[in-house]
């Protein structure tokens, strides 16, 4: 699972390393540009979904089922605080949620969310802030949680053994795209 970074690389070089995991078998993506125009959004997130489709991949975009539904992404991804907001899923074919503690989980579990996202496992440049889980805590947070749990935070492609190892379904990445 990969989430776009191109207020870091640039949108040209986001799309190259996309491209490249996509050819190695990457199949989820999620478009998360906070800093991102209006415009430029929809003209980069547009770009992510013909790349990602042609490859057999799905797109979910970041919060917006509105631009969601415009650009034919295939669903929407939503930041804890408005997966804790959320009374039912929007109507999108895939809902993913970023949770980070045990009653996160449970919401995104009611609510009938495809998959969880769990964060930080390690130390991350992203959100230096946060307090990394490690493996223990992600491993006994997900251990009989009903949903897929993806493993982020700090981690490599070479984590997804590990993050198996540990009750997870994979791993999320952002500045570790290929």
């Amino acid at each position: 699972y990969a989430i776009t970074n191109a207020a870091e690389w640039g949108e040209k070089i986001s799309l190259t390393r996309m491209e490249h995991a996509l050819q190695g078998g990457l199949r989820l993506v999620q478009v998360r540009e906070k800093r991102m125009t209006k415009e430029t959004l929809l003209v980069f997130a547009k770009e992510v979904v013909a790349l990602a489709h042609r490859h057999g991949a799905k797109v979910l975009i970041n919060s917006n089922v509105s631009l969601c539904h415009e650009i034919g992404a295939d669903g929407v991804h939503f930041p804890s605080s408005a997966l804790m907001n959320l009374a039912e899923l929007p109507d999108v074919e895939w809902c993913g949620a970023s949770c980070h503690n045990a009653e996160e989980l449970s919401q995104a579990e009611r609510l009938g969310m495809n998959f969880a996202v769990l964060a930080p496992v390690l130390p991350t440049l992203s959100h230096p802030e946060s307090k990394a889980l490690g493996w223990q805590k992600f491993a006994a947070l997900v251990r009989g949680y009903s949903l897929p749990v993806y493993a982020l935070g700090g981690l490599r492609q070479d984590d997804l053994t590990t993050a198996w190892d540990h009750g997870g379904h994979g791993t999320a990445v952002m500045r570790a795209i290929a």
